[in-house]
């Protein structure tokens, strides 16, 4: 229950954040699918199984289309590891 309420306070985080800012990269590294990104910025695509991993300072929203332009179906808070749906994609910024 306690992983849901993060997540739930994650998601009203980043709603109230929204996606836009400035072009700074994210601190650390983003893992999908054991493909590591160093300093991750923008779009990514989850392929199938979708294993993400956040081991950054920001959040990573997930969307529910392969663009990042679709509706944001959840969060990924720094430290956590989740499994996306395949045809979902992830924005950090």
């Amino acid at each position: 229950m306690r992983r849901h309420a993060t997540t739930l306070v994650a998601l009203l985080a980043a709603g109230l954040l929204g996606i836009g800012g400035t072009a700074q990269a994210a601190s650390g590294e983003l893992i999908i699918n054991d493909a590591m990104y160093a300093n991750p910025s923008g779009c990514y695509q989850v392929g199938f199984p979708g294993e993400v991993r956040n081991d950054t300072d920001e959040l990573v929203i997930l969307f529910d289309d392969d663009h990042c332009e679709g509706m944001q179906v959840g969060v990924v808070i720094p430290g956590e590891e989740v499994v996306a749906m395949p045809g979902t994609s992830l924005y950090v910024r």
